[in-house]
């Protein structure tokens, strides 16, 4: 019984620091908290990146159509 006393004790000393922290947090940062309007720049980085390879393989098929041409 005092083991599930204690447990229920160190889960509510748990939620309590948690919701605490969370408090604190969100007051000393508002700008943070879901901000919009952001440029998202792994999104740019992956396009990026997609149009090269998209690049690179159409260079090695027009490479292999001419090679294939010549023959």
């Amino acid at each position: 019984m005092i083991g599930l006393a204690a447990l229920g004790l160190w889960i509510a000393l748990v939620v309590w620091g948690l919701e605490r922290n969370h408090r604190r947090q969100a007051d000393l940062h508002p700008s943070q908290n879901g901000t919009a309007g952001v440029r998202d720049r792994d999104a740019e980085r992956v396009r990026a990146e997609l149009r090269a390879a998209a690049d690179r393989t159409d260079c090695r098929s027009r490479r292999r159509g001419q090679r294939e041409q010549a023959l």
